[in-house]
């Protein structure tokens, strides 16, 4: 698997990345529908937020404070 990983080109290597982030980031917005199915798309998606850039930064960023959970 390394091997194969080491024979990508830079763009193949950049497309792995941002696939494997927008998956991680569908998988914790699908856990966070499930923990909390009252929320709004948008409430999902401060929260993602907030596990990606942290609990202060997005809570300045969108006046949305997603909960200590996400210190």
């Amino acid at each position: 698997m390394l091997q194969l990983y080491r024979q990508l080109t830079p763009q193949e290597k950049a497309a792995r990345i941002f696939d494997l982030n927008r998956a991680a980031r569908a998988l914790s917005a699908a856990r966070i529908r499930r923990d909390h199915p009252e929320l709004s798309e948008r409430e999902v998606d401060v929260r993602v937020a907030a596990l990606v850039y942290g609990r202060e930064l997005v809570r300045r960023a969108t006046g949305i404070d997603p909960g200590p959970e996400y210190e």
